[in-house]
């Protein structure tokens, strides 16, 4: 599925749990459980009390063009209220260890 300006649908935000770099991220269409396949980048803001929203940053010509002086040519959406599989893990340095 690949989405253009006219976009309004939820989004599913997920990573593999085993791996939770970028490389195994997927954005899905919520309603219909397609992988968004012409995202080139996500900003999700989460605030408490608030709407929240994606902003995705999608290539609607299939691939990123871009001349020698130019930046390549992307638009951007806002997805209100994304549903978002978070997981965090918690890191603990040297620092943290040496401080106990």
């Amino acid at each position: 599925m690949r989405i253009n300006e006219t976009y309004q649908r939820s989004v599913r935000i997920e990573g593999a749990p085993d791996d939770l770099n970028g490389y195994k991220m997927t954005i899905k269409d919520l309603e219909s459980g397609e992988e968004i396949e012409n995202i080139t980048d996500c900003t999700i803001t989460l605030t408490p009390r608030r709407l929240n929203a994606a902003y995705l940053t999608y290539d609607d010509q299939g691939k990123v063009v871009a001349d020698e002086y130019k930046e390549p040519m992307q638009n951007r959406v806002r997805v209100d209220n994304p549903e978002v599989a978070i997981t965090a893990l918690e890191e603990v340095t040297d620092a943290y260890k040496n401080h106990n």
